[in-house]
């Protein structure tokens, strides 16, 4: 273009080309309406790192994650896949010897790769401490804490007819009742679940809201997450998966059991505990990262998973 060089990443993933302004800005305008302190935001960001990190320690999510190892150039041992100067929790140094790897034609070995590294790396006085970043006024409450940040990612769903499961004898994890699509004004792009979900329920049945188990939503923004919790009525959900939990004797694996495991039959979340959700149950955008082109398959995979 005439003016220079454009950032495609900016441009084609987060840029409103209808209202050309920042997807931020939107979010702002929903913080804006539904009331949303900027303390509420960060409350909850931190909320979903933690329901990142418990999923992370059961083992919870380990399925999800396919390892992928990382050569390193020799000479660049103290190099971390975080990006830092030492080993970041997610990377585990590894002889290259040990596995037949050249290490990228040095002796630096490779690291492997077998967790979201943003789950490391919350510092939550720093989180809390972040200016604005939409809004430099003195009225904004989007930061780069309470915002998802950008990851590289990928996922991949298999998708078939009942049919040709049955005729090849596959393996079916989950079955899609129902999809639906919703638009509405491009600035108001963070209710736009909230439009798209009820369509759906009606398809699959005439569901309501509170006879689904587990939603993910994309945590764009965390304002987005509690935007739409509340235009569901799915604030608060949760409590209830503590009561669950502790009926099964904490339970292990999938579902609730997986995101749950302590506390017994009718008691709250012990002190400190990271509280439950139906809602992202497993953490959101906001702690594990958002890879733009590869959210949707994203959220279908932790949903199955989750379930």
């Amino acid at each position: 273009p005439q003016d220079g060089l454009v950032d495609g990443l900016l441009r084609d993933g987060l840029w409103c080309a209808e209202g050309d302004r920042h997807m931020g800005d939107c979010a702002e305008l929903a913080a804006d309406k539904f009331g949303f302190s900027r303390a509420e935001q960060d409350d909850a960001a931190v909320a979903t790192f933690a329901r990142a990190r418990r999923a992370e320690a059961s083992g919870a999510v380990a399925r999800e994650i396919a390892p992928i190892e990382v050569p390193l150039a020799g000479g660049s041992s103290s190099t971390s896949a975080g990006g830092g100067s030492a080993p970041a929790p997610a990377a585990e140094k590894r002889d290259p010897a040990a596995n037949g790897s050249s290490g990228g034609g040095g002796s630096g070995g490779v690291v492997l790769v077998d967790r979201d590294e943003p789950l490391g790396r919350l510092d939550e006085q720093k989180l809390r401490s972040l200016r604005p970043y939409f809004r430099r006024d003195g009225s904004g409450t989007i930061t780069a804490g309470n915002a998802s940040p950008l990851t590289d990612g990928a996922a991949a769903v298999v998708l078939v007819s009942a049919r040709l499961a049955a005729e090849r004898g596959l393996p079916v994890l989950a079955a899609v009742r129902a999809s639906a699509d919703a638009n509405g004004p491009a600035e108001w792009l963070s209710t736009a679940p909230s439009k798209a979900a009820p369509l759906a329920l009606k398809r699959a049945g005439g569901l309501r809201p509170a006879d689904v188990d587990f939603w993910e939503v994309n945590e764009a923004f965390m304002v987005v997450d509690l935007v739409n919790r509340r235009l569901l009525g799915l604030e608060g959900c949760g409590a209830e998966l503590w009561a669950a939990a502790g009926a099964r004797g904490g339970g292990e694996g999938g579902g609730a059991g997986g995101a749950a495991g302590e506390g017994g039959a009718g008691e709250a979340p012990p002190p400190g505990a990271p509280a439950l959700s139906r809602v992202n149950a497993h953490g959101g955008a906001v702690a594990l990262g958002h890879a733009i082109g590869a959210s949707g398959a994203v959220l279908v995979g932790r949903l199955v998973n989750v379930l």
